[in-house]
This record gives structure tokens, sequence and C-alpha cells, in this order.
């Protein structure tokens, strides 16, 4: 859904997506959900929900990275605790529902302190795309000093 026109993670000129990537991606979402339902139900569901957070994060009819602190609570939920969810009730057998919430708390928090340093070079892109994400919100500074509190 984005169309990044600068540099991004070490692709200097992106090319832009197109209706084959679009249905490739659809395609393996597709996939993904089938074959994730051969672990549990609760897994299948789980990455339902993920990929329904994913596309609302970037889907230009939603776009919740363009409200910081929804799309930042986005990502620190899904890619953070959820996952975490997921790889833990997945990989235990019998699958477990009784996943440790510590564990899904330092998913998130360190997700909640990584993430915003990911867009402190994109702020500019951001703007002209109509994103205020947390850490242009944020601005340079208080970015790095979020990651800072994360740290400590």
């Amino acid at each position: 859904m984005d169309r990044d026109e600068t540099s991004i993670g070490g692709i200097k000129n992106p090319l832009q997506p197109t209706l084959e990537l679009y249905i490739v991606t659809m395609v393996m979402d597709v996939v993904a959900v089938i074959l994730s339902f051969f672990i549990s139900i609760y897994f299948g569901l789980g990455i339902i929900f993920y990929i329904l957070a994913s596309r609302a994060y970037s889907y230009r009819g939603i776009r919740l990275k363009k409200y910081p602190f929804a799309g930042y609570l986005t990502v620190v939920i899904f890619q953070g605790a959820v996952t975490f969810w997921l790889v833990y009730h997945g990989s235990h057998e019998p699958q477990t529902l009784n996943v440790p919430i510590t564990g899904m708390l330092a998913s998130s928090l360190l997700i909640g302190g990584f993430y915003p340093l990911t867009q402190v070079y994109q702020h500019e892109a951001d703007a002209k795309d109509g994103v205020k994400s947390i850490s242009s919100w944020l601005g340079y500074r208080g970015t790095f000093y979020l990651q800072q509190l994360y740290t400590q």
C-alpha cells in the first residue's frame, strides 16, 4: 500500500507496487490462514486478526499508520504481544492457551522502543503522504528520548 519514492530498507529507488504484487500478497494471506488452521483454531483466528490489523495499518481506506497513537498501538500490540502469543501457542505441544503475560509484555515493549526509530528517516515522505507517525509527532529528539525510556 505504500508508495515510497525515496530510499527505504537499503533500496535506493523502490519500485511502485503493482496489481500483480497485490494479488500475490492476497494469495499468500489466504494460504497462511488455511495452513494456520492446521495448527489450531486459535492460531488460525490469531493469524486472521494479525492480517486484518496489518491491512488496517496500511490500507489507504483506513490507514491507521496516519494516526500517531492508533498506528503505534497497532504495531506494538500485534507485532509484539500477539506475535509472541502466536509463536508460543503454535510451538508448544499441546497448544496451550496459557501464554506468559510477561513474554507478551516484553515483546510489546521491545517493539514499542524500537519501532519509532525505524520511522525517523521517513518523516518527509510520510508528511507528503499524509501520515503522522509517532516518530514524526515526537520529532527526532523525542523519538530517541522514547527509545531511551524503553531501554532504561
